[in-house]
């Protein structure tokens, strides 16, 4: 007996979306991204062939845009992308895959430290984390990550649940464990551990994006700045030390250039900080000298090119040369 489905009709069809994208995925991806990912995951259920330029035409995004966010997207996991082809990962399977890996690690309860009164801090800022940031629902690989990253960076219980806090209020929205690994990473990096270094390093972030919000609004840059950029600015205020004033300065000599890219602002203020350069006074002056220098140059060089441009008008005949016998000849003349 064959058994037979009734025609396929894609007015009626359905694209089956796991759970596990609603409750890990979703809550860390912007506007784009989803829709992005919502209709590649259509195309992929029918096994469509499509090429980069008919999905971006297909969804209203420019071609560049999507390919950034395809990128964005493999970066969380949610697909590959190869040189023929993009692959959807399947999330079921990635996570059962991730349950039952080879453990790195012992079970969370297993692996708290030994101090007995420490272990139930732990345990109790863990439930805090869950219940707060999460509504319950934080990932597995999250209970794993608290342990190590108190095995690896020495951070207090009341640090583990500001980071996840501050995490939270930087993004306005759930965050994702590789933005959360990035945070942890980086406060390992910079020796922060306790409560007290948290807010002392907290004070002069909410510093530092003020700092960021006015470069933003003064380049027009309208969208969330990127890794590299933010980088750039971060080196400007935490290593060169530079105010908004010094910055302004920088700004201002793109006024006679059509060249308005961080990176060439980021030349200024690095040749500034190489010469010692640190108040804007100095800057000013150093500034002035380097014009005034500019234009003496340029004089110089035109001078020659004026000067035979002059001889050019002037005749198209060669100049006239006398030797000292024709000359001596003028002086007899008249003693005669």
């Amino acid at each position: 007996m064959k058994i037979e489905m009734n025609q396929y009709n894609p007015l009626f069809g359905m694209t089956p979306v796991s759970d596990l994208f609603f409750t890990r995925y979703l809550p860390v991806m912007d506007s784009e991204c989803v829709k992005i990912y919502l209709y590649v995951l259509y195309l992929a259920s029918k096994n469509e062939n499509i090429r980069p330029e008919d999905l971006a035409s297909a969804i209203g995004y420019s071609k560049e845009l999507v390919s950034a966010k395809l990128i964005e997207l493999q970066r969380i996991g949610l697909l590959n992308l190869y040189p023929d082809r993009l692959v959807v990962t399947n999330l079921g399977l990635d996570e059962l895959t991730r349950s039952y890996r080879q453990k790195t690690t012992a079970d969370p309860e297993e692996a708290l430290p030994g101090n007995t009164r420490l272990d139930e801090k732990y345990r109790k800022v863990t439930k805090t984390v869950n219940d707060t940031i999460f509504n319950g629902h934080m990932p597995t690989d999250l209970y794993t990550d608290i342990i190590l990253w108190v095995d690896k960076y020495g951070f207090e219980p009341e640090a583990v649940y500001l980071l996840f806090q501050h995490c939270r209020d930087a993004l306005k929205q759930v965050p994702g464990r590789s933005y959360i690994l990035a945070v942890a990473d980086n406060w390992g990096k910079k020796g922060i551990k306790t409560a007290e270094q948290v807010s002392h390093y907290l004070e002069k972030y909410t510093a530092f994006k003020k700092y960021q919000k006015a470069i933003e609004k003064k380049l027009n840059i309208r969208s969330q700045m990127t890794v590299f950029q933010e980088e750039v600015v971060q080196k400007w205020y935490y290593t060169y030390n530079y105010p908004l004033e010094v910055v302004d300065l920088a700004l201002s000599k793109s006024v006679n250039t059509n060249v308005t890219s961080l990176g060439y602002y980021d030349s200024i203020l690095s040749d500034w900080y190489s010469k010692g350069l640190k108040e804007p006074s100095e800057i000013e002056i150093y500034e002035a000298e380097y014009r005034k220098n500019s234009a003496e140059k340029n004089s110089a060089k035109q001078l020659p090119s004026n000067t035979s441009q002059r001889q050019k008008k002037g005749s198209n005949y060669s100049e006239r040369k006398y030797d000292e016998d024709f000359l001596n000849s003028f002086v007899g003349g008249n003693n005669g």
